[in-house]
């Protein structure tokens, strides 16, 4: 993994323990990083000069995505979603209502936060306690990716392209 502090005009390495992982998704705010790699979720407080492996995760949970909103941090995994409200001291597995638990994707919006799965996409207005499978329009297909503006969502599917709500 590679950090530039100059926008971009030059890279350093920032985590060296990483330099044979491959890297699936990260995600900043202002008091930390996340990276989700074929090694595991990391997360670094002290702007990536030292990393700490998240170690609630199971060792066959690779990290795909990852979102953050304020101290709520959601991890989109192979075996489910992981979810932290305490800027990822604890995480708890958020699995209640997903038919598939292989989750690309993650969105956080003011609706909710929104998981990309293998059976489509689904939505959780209560911090992840109970997902509701919200696809109607969207073919039965992998959702890999998700992102939104505004009242808009899209999602993005691995065979049958792009949608928007």
């Amino acid at each position: 993994m590679f950090v530039s502090s100059d926008g971009g005009e030059s890279w350093q390495v920032t985590a060296p323990q990483l330099t044979q992982s491959n890297i699936f998704a990260l995600a900043a705010s202002d008091q930390y990083i996340l990276a989700g790699t074929s090694e595991g979720l990391y997360i670094s407080k002290d702007g990536a000069v030292t990393w700490n492996q998240v170690t609630e995760l199971p060792e066959n949970s690779t990290p795909l995505s990852i979102a953050i909103q304020d101290e709520l941090i959601v991890a989109g995994t192979t075996t489910g979603v992981f979810i932290t409200s305490d800027r990822g001291e604890t995480w708890s597995l958020s699995n209640n209502g997903l038919a598939s638990v292989f989750t690309g994707s993650i969105y956080i919006s003011p609706y909710g936060i929104f998981a990309g799965t293998v059976s489509g996409v689904y939505r959780s207005t209560n911090q992840g306690e109970h997902w509701t499978r919200v696809s109607t329009g969207l073919p039965a297909s992998f959702v890999g990716v998700l992102t939104g503006s505004g009242d808009t969502i899209y999602a993005g599917t691995n065979t049958t392209g792009l949608y928007r709500s």
